[in-house]
């Protein structure tokens, strides 16, 4: 098994804004219907708390300032008729360390016909040194697990490069995110891999990696009921 881009600095910190989260009901005592779109054709609908709705504008800033290719927008007090209300994921960010820094960002959301719909991005900086590179992957999402505190995502990648200028091709092979929301006064957590052709639909959470590698400057929510 190999990371991607994370074995080209051991100790990786970074900036990233993650929600992991499964909407409630529009009943939800409290809750504010928001709609996130992102261009796709498969917007997600969810009625949120005001916590999680902090963390979901933080997201879509993390789109603006560390950009990977996606633009997604937010809209309050509706829920699109059309959109998910399945188990979800959505995150952005920025992490890096050693002179390699990395910005990605990813969606994976169940539509109300109980289909996978989603994509993950990743994408090294033109700054980095020639031992990382440009390494990315652009991924769809195909399979999505979320428990407790921690969610993984998968999906077949259909671009890609693991930027050590060996023309290492990572087209076909599966692009994995792992997230998890640590206890408060920690910092959340972060994996990146890809993995042979044939994973792409063996999501779990916990996720791949026994332990998390990557303390993260910002959040992770993970919530398997919305509450």
């Amino acid at each position: 098994m190999q990371r991607v881009l994370s074995r080209v600095a051991a100790g990786l910190i970074g900036a990233l804004t993650l929600l992991v989260a499964a909407p409630g009901s529009a009943s939800a005592l409290g809750g504010t219907p928001v709609t996130i779109d992102c261009g796709d054709g498969f917007p997600i609908s969810a009625t949120v708390s005001l916590g999680r709705l902090t963390k979901l504008q933080a997201i879509l800033q993390d789109l603006v300032t560390y950009p990977s290719g996606t633009s997604c927008s937010l809209t309050q007090g509706t829920a699109d008729p059309n959109g998910s209300t399945g188990m979800y994921a959505f995150g952005a960010g920025h992490y890096g360390a050693s002179g390699c820094f990395f910005n990605f960002s990813f969606k994976g959301a169940y539509d109300r016909q109980g289909n996978l719909h989603g994509f993950q991005r990743v994408h090294g900086l033109e700054s980095n040194p020639q031992d990382c590179g440009e390494a990315y992957f652009v991924a769809d999402v195909t399979c999505l697990a979320v428990s407790g505190n921690q969610a993984e995502v998968r999906g077949v990648i259909s671009e890609g490069d693991d930027g050590f200028g060996n023309g290492h091709d990572l087209d076909g092979q599966t692009g994995i995110t792992d997230g998890q929301d640590s206890l408060q006064g920690t910092p959340d957590m972060v994996d990146e891999a890809y993995l042979p052709f044939g994973a792409q639909t063996a999501c779990q959470a916990p996720g791949e990696f026994a332990a998390f590698e990557f303390a993260i400057d910002g959040h992770v929510e993970a919530s398997s009921t919305g509450s």
